[in-house]
Formats: C-alpha cells, sequence, structure tokens
C-alpha cells in the first residue's frame, strides 16, 4: 500500500464511534463498509489509558460500565482473582456478542448480573457473561445461549429474572453495612 493509499481514520464523537472509509474486499468491492467499533477507555493497573474497542450496537453504558471495572480494585469481600477473571470475560462477552445480546433484547443484569452481597457463590444470581466464557457461546437469541463448552456437550442457558441480581460492574458502588445494602 502506497503513502497515498493509507488508510484514514475517522473519529465522531457524537456518537462514541470509530470507523475506517470503505475499503475495497477481496474482490475489490468498495459497497461494503468497514464495521464500526463503540469505545471505552479505562486506565490500567500502570495508570496508562488503555483504549478498549467493541463492535458498534454495544450499549455505552456496557461498555464503560465494564471499563470502570476493569480499571478498578474489587470491592470489599470480592476476591481479586473472581474480579480479574469476570472483568476479563465480560469485556470478552461485549466484544464477541454484546450488539447480538442487545439486539436480542438482553439486558445488563441478563448479561453482568451478580449477588450484592455474595458474588462469588450465588448461581442463582449470576449473568450469562459471569458465568460463561463468551468463547463457549456458540449462538444467542431472545431467550437462550447455546454454548459449547471444551467437554463437547452443547449446553443451554436461558435467561430468567434474577430480582436480586445487579451488574457486576455496579458491586464497586453498593456497600454492605450488616446484611442490608447502601447505595
Amino acid at each position: 500500500m502506497s503513502a497515498s493509499q493509507s488508510r484514514r481514520t475517522t473519529w465522531e464523537p457524537s456518537n462514541r464511534t470509530w470507523s475506517e472509509p470503505d475499503t475495497p474486499n477481496r474482490r475489490g468491492d468498495k459497497s461494503a463498509k468497514s464495521p464500526s467499533v463503540t469505545f471505552g477507555t479505562a486506565p490500567n493497573r500502570h495508570n496508562r489509558v488503555v483504549l478498549l474497542a467493541v463492535p458498534a450496537g454495544v450499549p455505552a453504558e456496557w461498555v464503560e460500565g465494564v471499563a470502570r471495572m476493569l480499571a478498578s480494585p474489587p470491592p470489599d469481600g470480592v476476591s481479586q482473582k473472581f474480579w480479574r477473571n469476570t472483568g476479563s470475560r465480560v469485556w470478552c462477552f461485549l466484544g464477541l456478542w454484546g450488539a447480538k445480546a442487545f439486539h436480542c433484547g438482553w439486558t445488563a443484569t441478563d448479561i453482568f448480573g451478580s449477588h450484592p452481597m455474595a458474588p462469588e457463590t450465588r448461581l442463582d444470581s449470576m449473568g450469562l457473561a459471569v458465568l460463561i466464557e463468551a468463547n463457549d457461546i456458540i449462538g444467542i437469541d431472545a431467550t437462550a445461549a447455546q454454548i459449547a463448552p471444551p467437554s463437547g456437550a452443547l449446553l443451554t442457558y436461558r435467561k430468567r429474572p434474577m430480582p436480586e441480581a445487579v451488574p457486576v460492574f455496579e458491586l464497586a458502588n453498593i456497600q454492605c453495612t450488616h446484611g442490608e445494602e447502601v447505595r
């Protein structure tokens, strides 16, 4: 690619997307547009800002919530290992399945749900991305996600009401005092 043919990127702050101009596909067809990506930023452990990109169509609130989670230490009572692994799992989910899940009507609690008092142990309040590795998901629709874990079994995670759950990235905003939630 010569200097005159170099790719140019555009930034559109009004809708929080980054995109590339139309680029030809393998057949030279310029009709297919490059996908836009939604962004989020978060300081890493060295206080450097990291750009986190996910496909367009993922709600900015989800991206920002997960970015805050990745940038913050675990809340009191939550292990470093759980917080780090869950942060990685939910970020991967946003990139692979976030737009599709949102389009199918999944909520933040359906995907990122976690029990505010026992996030590591209350499986009944865990959302899809908190419980399952995103790479194991093979399909998602309005009511369920199909999962193919390394064992080879085909599993189904069904959306269900989780009245006690909050998005895992909101745990840092909840303080527990003698078993009562204080926001």
